[in-house]
């Protein structure tokens, strides 16, 4: 595995868990944000239709 300028290369490059790929994707841009409002919606929504029946 080498280092260059700070990002590895090889088959170690990536996140190492959920909380590193959180961070990489918003500094990507709105994607977290918009990723968890779809997430809470679709569970409100879940939620309200299963009150339903």
């Amino acid at each position: 595995m080498e280092i260059k300028s700070g990002c590895q290369v090889g088959t170690g490059a990536g996140p190492a868990n959920i909380w590193e790929l959180m961070m990489m994707l918003a500094y990507e841009g709105w994607y977290l944000q918009i990723g968890l409002v779809v997430l809470l919606s679709s569970f409100i929504l879940f939620y309200k239709r299963r009150k339903k029946v």
